[in-house]
């Protein structure tokens, strides 16, 4: 217990010469800000917002997707050659990292076989 104290006390006293010989030398104490992350950075928190949309983003292209795929069955060979372009289009899209343009496609090439897209 003495020794976690002293070595307290050494700290603040050191901390206090310090500052004390920075403010006689006319500079100011360095101050640590962090860098911000490069746009390139993936490393983000679980649960932040970032996160929490690409997660959103992802949900909806699967969604879209498994939906196309349940009408297209249902429906046979009535599916047009337009619907079905957009319809892969958007499932790269959605793997190449452009969601939000692939879930636009994956909209699109459904409202083009008569299915309502619908948001999950």
């Amino acid at each position: 217990m003495n020794t976690r104290l002293a070595v307290a006390a050494a700290l603040v006293a050191s901390v206090f010469a310090l500052s004390d010989n920075l403010a006689a030398a006319g500079t100011s104490p360095t101050v640590f800000i962090p860098p911000k992350p490069s746009a390139s950075a993936h490393v983000r928190r679980a649960g932040g917002h970032y996160s929490t949309a690409i997660a959103n983003q992802i949900r909806q292209c699967n969604g879209l997707s498994f939906a196309y795929d349940q009408a297209v069955s249902g429906q046979g060979a009535k599916v047009s050659q337009e619907a079905q372009a957009l319809h892969d289009q958007g499932v790269a899209m959605c793997a190449g990292g452009a969601r939000t343009e692939g879930i636009t496609n994956l909209s699109t090439a459904l409202r083009d076989i008569g299915v309502t897209p619908r948001v999950y």
